[in-house]
């Protein structure tokens, strides 16, 4: 069944479409000062350093101030993390889950989650 639905030509849009959010997402947090630790996106899926070294804030930080704001993501360690892996400098954002909007708002959509990672790293709740 998984395979029949593969095949179909709206969800091979839909891919197309997650790809390309995915893209859009990722150069939009970079833009803004975040480092996609594999420098872009070929999938859905992308690994965010929110410490960069020590001037952000931990992932356990950055996890909790955007799931307030209503944003799945994990913490997740990332290459020579200075941090203990409880706490984490990373963040894995798998972004099918927030591919309502077209990749036109993805720009809009990349500022929600600097927005709460910056109000947290702030202090503000």
């Amino acid at each position: 069944m998984a395979f029949g639905e593969a095949l179909r030509d709206d969800f091979k849009e839909y891919q197309r479409q997650v790809l390309a959010n995915a893209k859009a997402l990722s150069s939009e947090l970079q833009a803004q000062g975040l480092r996609i630790v594999s420098g872009g996106t070929d999938n859905h899926l992308m690994l965010v350093d929110v410490w960069m070294d020590g001037k952000g804030i931990t992932g356990k930080d950055a996890e909790k101030a955007l799931e307030a704001a209503h944003i799945t993501v994990n913490k997740n360690t990332i290459p020579f993390d200075q941090n203990k892996p409880f706490v984490a400098s990373g963040l894995a954002h798998r972004h099918p889950g927030s591919n309502h909007a077209r990749h036109e708002r993805t720009r809009d959509a990349g500022n929600w989650p600097l927005d709460s990672i910056y109000c947290a790293r702030a202090g503000i709740r």
